[in-house]
């Protein structure tokens, strides 16, 4: 059985839990549905992958991003809502400390 991801808000998580069926997945902390169709239906809500600088971070998460333990993430509606900004926060490059002490 495949588990399809969905970042549902916080306010929408019970009309969308009992309206979907929607599953909590506790370990990766996000809402998921079994059933493609219904995955399909709720757009909105897919997993969208963020490129971010690390001195970018502050800005995505008053997004409205989150930090999965591996890379940023979105959903659909998000990304969409605020593309330019997300899109210009992957432009900046970050160089460790120790990298620019280096350079010096």
């Amino acid at each position: 059985m495949t588990n399809y991801p969905l970042l549902i808000p916080f306010d929408k998580k019970d009309f969308l839990k009992s309206q979907y069926k929607l599953k909590w997945d506790n370990e990766a902390k996000m809402w998921y549905s079994t059933s493609q169709t219904t995955y399909n239906k709720l757009l909105d809500y897919h997993v969208v992958d963020l490129e971010v600088t690390y001195e970018n971070k502050d800005i995505a998460k008053k997004l409205g991003a989150k930090w999965n333990g591996k890379h940023w993430i979105t959903s659909r509606l998000n990304y969409n809502t605020h593309q330019q900004i997300y899109d210009a926060l992957k432009e900046n490059q970050h160089e460790p400390e120790e990298e620019k002490e280096e350079t010096l």
